[in-house]
This record gives C-alpha cells, sequence and structure tokens, in this order.
C-alpha cells in the first residue's frame, strides 16, 4: 500500500510473530473454554502490542519504545485487527478492543485520580468495559434511565445495565448514568470499581 512506510511493516511483523506463537498453537482450546488466559494482555504489551487500541490519548501511555516516532496511525490498526483476524475465530485479544472504547472517554475527561485507577488497564494487568446500554434503551443512549446521585462526597447509582461486552472480564466500568434533566443532556460517565459494594455482574445465558 501507498500508505504503508517502514515503521508499518515493521508492526506488521511484530503482530504476526506474536499471533503466530502465543495465539494460532492454542486457539482452539479457547474456543473450547469460550475465554482465554488473561495474561495474554502482557504477553502483548511486552511484544510491542496495544491493549487499549491506538488512540492518540491512550498512545501517551504506553511505552514509548513501542511508539513509533511518528507515532501510530489508522493503518497501523487495521494492520493489528487484520493479523488478528487471519487466525481464524475466537475473539483472542477481544477484549483490548473493549478497552479500547471504554479507556479514552476517562483519558480525555478524567480527573487525574481517575485516569491513574486505570494505568494497569494500560498494562494489561485488568480490564474496563463501556456500560451503556439498559434492558430499555439500547441505541437509544439518551434514554437511559441508570441515575446517578451526589450524596456528600459520593455517587449513589442506581439501575441496571444489560449487553455489556467483557462485562464479566471487566475490573472497571466506563458508566454512562444519568445525573440531570432527561435527554443527552443530563448524561455523565463514572469510572466504577467491579468491586464497589451493591455492584453485580451476571453473565447471560444464551
Amino acid at each position: 500500500s501507498a500508505y504503508y512506510g517502514p515503521s508499518h511493516e515493521v508492526f506488521r511483523r511484530k503482530c504476526r510473530d506474536f499471533v503466530e506463537a502465543e495465539v494460532r498453537p492454542h486457539l482452539e482450546e479457547w474456543i473450547a473454554k469460550k475465554a482465554y488466559p488473561l495474561d495474554l494482555h502482557q504477553k502483548a504489551l511486552a511484544a510491542g502490542l496495544p491493549t487499549a487500541g491506538l488512540q492518540k490519548d491512550v498512545q501517551a501511555r504506553y511505552p514509548s519504545a513501542m511508539v513509533p516516532s511518528e507515532g501510530f496511525d489508522a493503518f497501523h490498526e487495521l494492520i493489528y485487527l487484520d493479523e488478528l483476524a487471519a487466525v481464524g475465530p475466537g475473539g483472542a485479544l477481544g477484549q483490548c478492543g473493549i478497552n479500547s472504547m471504554a479507556l479514552p472517554p476517562l483519558l480525555f475527561a478524567g480527573s487525574p485520580l481517575v485516569q491513574s485507577q486505570v494505568d494497569e488497564v494500560i498494562q494489561g494487568r485488568k480490564n474496563i468495559s463501556l456500560a451503556i446500554s439498559e434492558p430499555s434503551a439500547g441505541s437509544d443512549v439518551a434514554s437511559i434511565r441508570t441515575s446517578a446521585v451526589l450524596e456528600q462526597d459520593v455517587y449513589v447509582v442506581n439501575g441496571q445495565k444489560k449487553w455489556i461486552t467483557g462485562g464479566h472480564m471487566a475490573d472497571f466500568f466506563t458508566l454512562a448514568v444519568r445525573t440531570g434533566k432527561s435527554g443527552p443532556g443530563g448524561i455523565s460517565l463514572l469510572l466504577v470499581d467491579a468491586k464497589t459494594p451493591g455492584f453485580r455482574v451476571r453473565k447471560m445465558d444464551m
């Protein structure tokens, strides 16, 4: 491709070598178990591969040695997805894709305290999921009902979420809640630890 430079070729080789060594030999076993070992994320990072996407805010948190001098671009991400898809079905490293959706809002708008809580996601030690959909609100995000009310210095959250991809693997959730009036203007995002008292996760029976 005319859009590929030396860093893209180097990155493709990294992706392919990792997939052939760490994914392909185990894929059938993981498909049977419907899960892959989460230390695969740490191995991916050690090999110079992303654990939470390649958005600019995320790139800044990766070890500098793994980021090309000109930065990652959309074609690097295409290469990454292409090499993962080439190994076959099974969703290996699929949670990294979920991390890539749930993490950027926190890095863009979160306080330093919030951002520090998710460093282990970048390190491949923990995972985060984006919790927006509800039993009564899927693509119609403006209709979510889960509420968050500030009481003294904490938010008390009440409501349900559903169809949260990777929710059973997540250590944190970027949670869409209603803190104000109806409609999109009343929605906020909270970072919620999965171990928070009263917070329950149940895997859907399919």
